[in-house]
């Protein structure tokens, strides 16, 4: 696998990038259209040579709105989460065709977008991913006005990946983040393919549980890794005094339509 190089400049112009919903943008004057976009997250197996998926594209609002779907390459980067990318060698968008790729969707009214990944033979046997952001394009462009080249865009992570990969997952370790006086755990993923568990977890010293959670879905990258904060269910922080836990519980989630789990458990240090 090629280095991946990343590129922190999100905000390619102003506008802001989401892959978790739909987002509205405020100006001093008046808000830009929100747009609608579903599913969030598409997964396909590529069968002789091809994948699909088909995404809903919505509009909310009470005029009709103009949008463009076009795709890039991202990862979810161990502590920053999800970062777009110059270059990758999973990118799945030279490989996108997109049935309609721009078009006006009438107010209160949604269309359906056939999204085709034609991954030719020559390819490795892998997992290949894009974001595919759906934008609202401006109707006009006002000279001076607060609104001039204002787009909102909303993105749904896709992943294309050959028969057979799996993701294959274990708590690298628990760590203790002074700074931010949290525990912490290094998710590892050395599978071949992505997945979003949900890490169900308790800290106990003694035989007594101290503090329990759990993170909520998060994507983890194939051959990648993440830190999952430990944050507990209670409203106020638990604090630990220096010593020795142990973290345990268990990871859950879905991969192709089906549900996994994995018990773990792993020593704390608090200094």
């Amino acid at each position: 696998m090629t280095a991946r190089i990343f590129s922190r400049s999100i905000f390619r112009w102003i506008g802001f990038s989401v892959v978790a919903g739909a987002i509205a943008l405020f100006t001093t004057d008046s808000a830009v259209a929100q747009v609608g976009l579903s599913p969030m997250v598409m997964q396909s197996e590529v069968n002789r040579g091809q994948a699909q998926g088909v995404l809903t594209v919505a509009n909310p609002s009470s005029e009709p709105m103009r949008v463009r779907m076009y795709a890039e390459p991202f990862t979810y980067d161990r502590v920053d989460g999800f970062v777009i990318l110059e270059e990758d060698a999973n990118d799945l968008t030279p490989y996108l065709q997109f049935s309609p790729r721009e078009f006006v969707v009438p107010p209160g009214e949604a269309q359906r977008v056939r999204v085709v990944g034609l991954l030719p033979p020559s390819l490795a046997e892998s997992e290949y991913r894009a974001v595919i952001f759906t934008e609202a394009l401006p109707e006009s462009l006002v000279q001076g006005q607060s609104t001039a080249g204002i787009q909102t865009r909303v993105g749904s992570t896709t992943y294309f990946r050959r028969a057979n990969l799996s993701p294959n997952f274990s708590i690298v370790q628990a760590q203790w983040n002074k700074e931010e006086s949290q525990a912490q755990l290094l998710l590892g993923n050395a599978g071949e393919a992505t997945a979003r568990p949900n890490v169900q977890w308790q800290i106990r010293q003694n035989g007594e549980e101290i503090a329990s959670g759990q993170s909520g879905e998060m994507t983890v990258i194939e051959g990648s890794d993440r830190i999952v904060p430990l944050r507990s269910i209670e409203e106020e922080q638990t604090v630990l005094s220096p010593g020795e836990y142990e973290v345990m519980g268990e990871l859950v989630w879905l991969f192709d339509s089906q549900r996994a789990s994995q018990p773990f458990s792993t020593t704390l240090v608090v200094q």
